[in-house]
């Protein structure tokens, strides 16, 4: 919202003013100018002012003024929250270099809002220890490569906390329901305003709500009592906003290693060799999860099952709800699995060349399915389709709170539902 800032332009000639003079040890009734004479009453007379020129009349011109960008008289930036108040720093490197200069007791808060796929930063002067919400919240965004200050937005204490659930911030106390968005300009824009009038005396209930993040739609709140109240208890519903306290370890991130969901000896033996043998090449990650794209399996021999397809490996780190690919490779070629009285094993893998002898090998491995494999081994969205739905299961039969996940340079893609009970066969 931008304030329109009156300022007065004051003309040539001004009133010399000299009430901030020189301050006098004498006292008032003593304080007499040398030049001041006396009647034979002895009464004061006061020689007469002059009287002062002519002054112009004062012009006015409005001029916009903008809350990121507001400025004292000398071009000082004013501290948009506490955390600008006390780190004396008006923009940041990005999110970490935010978080970095938070005190102790203070906490962030990583959130997305309804107007807009990109990813905020919230920030509190303090997280209640009993469960981590937070009253208040400054919000940052990043804009030409920085952390900026986009707004923020207060609630009333632990009784009455900052919630969040489809991207709507609902605030507020029990005479107010406060909720925000993001317009279309990327803006915090106040969704809904309902009052019963008890913190203005006024004693009516009235205020607006909105369906869209523009200010063409707006609804008067026509409701009385009964609907103000439920109001307040659908707030109520809605899940608070968690704040990781600044320098405080978080308990529980360390994740579990990729295990096999699925009930099938046969693919649980494919995947854990898959995550032990391709994961070996690679640096340490939080967790090694395969992708085996699949475009036959030939069962013809119990000693020679072979697994044709396009068998890859992803390293993930865990950052916030969203696992990060910092490696990973495809090796297409055959698993060779048999049967035991245990069950099933991995025998070994022929895997293609690489280069030059990458064509020769192919079809050599692959033989009359040269061109199906490969035709598999091409097909991207499959890949991600296939790799998407894993870690969905992965994570629920874990029952991680992870939403996503991302490879360097590419936005996060979102997890499917988990489908453990029908994505693999009944080997």
């Amino acid at each position: 919202m931008r304030k329109r800032l009156l300022i007065l332009t004051i003309g040539v000639s001004l009133l010399a003013f000299t009430g901030c003079g020189k301050k006098t040890d004498q006292p008032a009734e003593e304080a007499v100018a040398e030049d001041t004479s006396f009647d034979d009453d002895d009464a004061p007379v006061v020689e007469e002012a002059e009287e002062p020129a002519d002054t112009e009349e004062p012009e006015t011109e409005a001029v916009d003024i903008t809350e990121e960008s507001a400025e004292t008289e000398d071009n000082d930036l004013i501290p948009a929250d506490f955390l600008q108040e006390q780190s004396g720093l008006f923009e940041f490197a990005d999110y970490e270099d935010v978080i970095s200069n938070l005190k102790e007791g203070q906490g962030y808060a990583y959130i997305k809002m309804y107007g807009s796929d990109d990813e905020l930063l919230a920030v509190t002067d303090l997280v209640f220890e009993a469960d981590h919400s937070a009253g208040s919240m400054s919000l940052y965004h990043m804009k030409d490569g920085k952390a900026l200050n986009l707004s923020c937005i207060g609630g009333n204490g632990s009784a009455y906390p900052l919630r969040l659930e489809d991207g709507i911030v609902y605030a507020g106390d029990n005479h107010t329901y406060e909720t925000y968005f993001l317009n279309e300009a990327g803006a915090v824009m106040q969704k809904d305003y309902v009052t019963d009038g008890i913190n203005d005396g006024s004693q009516v209930f009235s205020g607006f709500t909105r369906d869209t993040n523009d200010y063409d739609h707006d609804k008067d709140f026509e409701g009385g009592e009964d609907e103000f109240l439920a109001l307040l208890s659908e707030r109520e519903a809605k899940p608070f906003i968690v704040f990781t306290v600044s320098g405080e370890e978080i308990p529980g991130t360390e994740l579990p290693a990729y295990e096999y969901p699925g009930p099938e000896l046969f693919y649980y033996e494919l995947y854990t060799y898959l995550t032990d043998e391709l994961s070996r090449s690679y640096d340490k990650a939080d967790v090694s999860i395969p992708c085996p794209v699949i475009e036959y399996i030939d069962e013809s021999d119990d000693d020679d099952i072979k697994v044709y397809g396009d068998f890859l490996i992803f390293n993930y780190n865990l950052n916030r709800d969203i696992l990060e690919c910092i490696s990973g490779g495809s090796y297409p070629g055959v698993v060779h699995m048999k049967k035991t009285d245990e069950g099933y094993e991995v025998s070994g893998m022929d895997v293609v060349a690489d280069g030059s002898d990458y064509t020769p090998s192919a079809k050599k491995i692959f033989g009359d399915r040269y061109e199906k494999v490969i035709a598999v081994i091409g097909d991207d969205e499959l890949r991600e389709r296939t790799r998407a739905q894993i870690i969905a299961n992965y994570v629920e039969l874990n029952g991680l709170d992870i939403n996503a996940y991302k490879d360097y340079g590419w936005d996060p893609v979102s997890l499917p539902p988990e489908n453990i009970d029908t994505f693999y066969s009944d080997l």
